[in-house]
């Protein structure tokens, strides 16, 4: 209950900088142009130069994928252990395992569907993970939970990945600012 007051909280400020920051049309028309079957991770960055925003932007915009994997293999996660017999510390220990992983990954697969520039000088990067290559970062991450807690090995999270991915995906990407 704790963490998802914490989400609700981050969201809710993102959501405020979002609506005083609009998206420019150019990047509205990149997001067009993105698979249907893919996360999408937005970045927004205006730094001393073009070249620290550019960076600075992909960065979020990865930081966005990273943040939306993280609730693809929670919800995955908690639907296991609300069915199953495992007790709350190896639960835990199997997802404290697997974010970490997620969020050390170098998301192969992954391209940057655009970059744009709007009126006040901000950059915006969208950066594209096809639906296999997010399959296949979770699985990854599953592997190395199943080293910290062999006892999870038997937990088959691409069956249950399908129905978390379309929810996190029909989701509005989070979008990264300062």
């Amino acid at each position: 209950m704790k963490k998802l007051i914490i989400f609700l909280m981050v969201f809710s400020v993102a959501a405020s900088v979002f609506a005083s920051t609009p998206m420019p049309s150019s990047v509205k028309r990149i997001l067009r142009n993105t698979p249907k079957d893919a996360l999408v991770g937005i970045g927004v960055a205006k730094a001393a130069n073009q070249s620290m925003s550019m960076r600075l932007s992909e960065t979020r915009a990865r930081a966005s994928l990273t943040r939306q994997l993280a609730m693809i293999s929670d919800t995955v996660i908690v639907e296991q252990f609300i069915q199953s017999y495992f007790d709350p510390a190896t639960g835990q220990l199997f997802r404290d395992v697997i974010t970490r992983t997620i969020s050390q990954a170098r998301f192969s697969g992954s391209y940057i569907a655009g970059n744009a520039v709007d009126k006040d000088g901000a950059t915006w990067t969208v950066i594209v993970l096809k639906k296999e290559d997010a399959l296949k970062a979770i699985l990854e991450a599953k592997e190395a939970g199943v080293q910290a807690v062999p006892a999870m090995a038997s937990f088959d999270m691409e069956q249950k990945f399908d129905n978390a991915f379309n929810t996190v995906n029909k989701m509005d990407p989070f979008i990264i600012y300062e």
